[in-house]
């Protein structure tokens, strides 16, 4: 029987976006963040679909993002 798991597994095929909530509830281990992190960082998304890449860089640029 064939897979119908639509969540992003470990290794996510490149360029195919997810729901912004099944990445958020596998932040850990496709992101290496905490819940925390992942929503601190994706705040001011839109709901939508997102590739892995995109929010790996929304991710990366958050946590380089300088505190005031």
């Amino acid at each position: 029987m064939a897979n119908t798991n639509t969540a992003p597994s470990e290794a996510p095929t490149p360029g195919i976006k997810y729901q912004l909530s099944k990445l958020r509830a596998n932040a850990e281990a496709l992101f290496g963040v905490s819940a925390s992190t992942f929503a601190g960082a994706t705040a001011k998304l839109p709901d939508g679909e997102y590739t892995v890449k995109e929010i790996k860089a929304t991710i990366k640029k958050w946590l380089n993002k300088e505190v005031k």
